[in-house]
């Protein structure tokens, strides 16, 4: 996806811009993902040079919304959805209303007599029905001419009146009111000026419902808020965790951990922190493997793993076991231990009580797998998210950069 686009998110729509200065966007089933600039918004000031992560969401509500710490050091993303607005001005927005036709002088429609009973009334003028068009559309068009309505009925004659009691003087007749008279045609009004209802609705400062916090402020309110929620999952005791912990555990043992997601080795230090490659430049003993733990297949059976693929997406993985290279390549079946050593690793196993992942980092350096071992590495991994720690070590990063 390139280009801008226009999105909706809360109360605001938004035209961004994708910034590929960063890295490439990501797209699947459950939308495109990457960082945006924002381009101009229906209401309220943003800043012109922030870059933000995107979700561009594929499904209302979104699919793809995980817990904090599956995102990493980047924290999770804006989720949004595409949007029909527009900024005013760009190419293909509705055009404007058409001026109304001047409303004609009152004093120019001849207003007909009354007529004695004896002839018949007057019809109706056609009666013209108002209608007032949405401000982003233009009024309809008023009609040329109206058919000419039929003639009413003469209204029928009134009763003899009686006659008059001797002695009495007899009474005038009065006059019947008319049933109907002609109407002075009118046109419609022109449509009010106003604003659109998203602009009215944030017309608000943007920090008003905030309890008057300024945007920098929420913003590192919020950074320090995810790096705490993500120490103290990974201080839990028995938590699963995922690659933002391995990604601090290779910072604070200044190692280079990998992980197979099926057959592809991925080096997460490159990928996430790559201003710490040549800090993190001490090999592990073993690799991680993302695997997904299956069902027994009949009632009574073992559940079994099975490497991420196609069919198990990452998003079902539950499990982390080890892998050493076995010097070469060997035969292997269709399980799952089979797969590995067709890429010329053997799996080795993990304990299954939510501490798998701790327990393949004590294999990565050859620790004591204990449970004391396990704590005190959860410890150490999450102290380096205290937001000193974590900031020093990316202003160090980026000056070697």
């Amino acid at each position: 996806m390139a280009g801008r686009f226009y999105v909706f998110g809360g109360a605001v729509h938004y035209e961004l811009e994708w910034d590929y200065s960063r890295e490439s966007t990501k797209k699947n089933e459950n939308g495109t993902s990457g960082w945006a600039k924002i381009i101009s918004r229906s209401s309220g000031s943003f800043d012109p040079d922030a870059v933000c992560r995107v979700h561009l969401c594929s499904f209302d509500p979104c699919r793809a919304v995980y817990r904090d710490p599956k995102y990493g050091p980047k924290g999770p993303p804006i989720h949004v959805r595409p949007s029909s607005w527009r900024p005013p001005g760009t190419p293909g927005e509705p055009a404007a209303p058409a001026p109304a036709v001047p409303e004609p002088p009152v004093s120019a429609v001849a207003e007909p007599p009354v007529k004695a009973l004896a002839e018949p009334v007057v019809p109706l003028a056609p009666v013209v029905h108002l209608h007032f068009a949405p401000w982003n559309e233009a009024p309809p068009a008023l009609p040329v001419a109206a058919p000419a309505a039929a003639p009413l009925e003469p209204p029928a004659e009134a009763p003899p009146a009686e006659p008059a009691a001797p002695g009495d003087p007899a009474l005038p007749a009065l006059p019947v009111a008319p049933t109907g008279a002609a109407l002075p045609a009118r046109c419609a009004a022109p449509p009010l000026p106003g604003k659109p209802q998203a602009a009215v609705a944030a017309s608000a400062p943007p920090h008003a419902a905030l309890g008057g916090m300024a945007l920098p402020q929420l913003a590192e309110a919020t950074v320090l808020g995810t790096l705490l929620n993500l120490a103290r999952e990974i201080r839990r005791p028995r938590a699963y965790i995922g690659y933002s912990a391995f990604v601090c555990f290779a910072l604070a043992r200044e190692c280079r951990p990998y992980v197979w997601e099926g057959d592809e080795r991925i080096d997460l230090v490159d990928v996430h922190v790559p201003w710490a490659k040549e800090r993190c430049a001490r090999s592990c003993v073993v690799d991680a493997v993302c695997c997904c733990v299956l069902g027994p297949a009949v009632a009574g059976g073992s559940a079994s793993l099975m490497q991420v693929c196609e069919e198990h997406p990452l998003s079902e993985c539950s499990h982390f076991v080890a892998a050493c290279p076995l010097g070469g390549y060997a035969e292997g079946g269709a399980s799952f231990h089979g797969f590995y050593s067709t890429l010329g690793v053997a799996v080795l196993g993990t304990v299954m009580d939510g501490d798998c992942g701790i327990d393949v980092a004590c294999q990565m350096l050859s620790l004591p797998q204990t449970p004391a071992q396990r704590a005190g590495l959860r410890e150490e991994t999450a102290e380096l998210l205290h937001f000193g720690n974590y900031l020093g070590f990316v202003l160090k990063g980026r000056a070697k950069s």
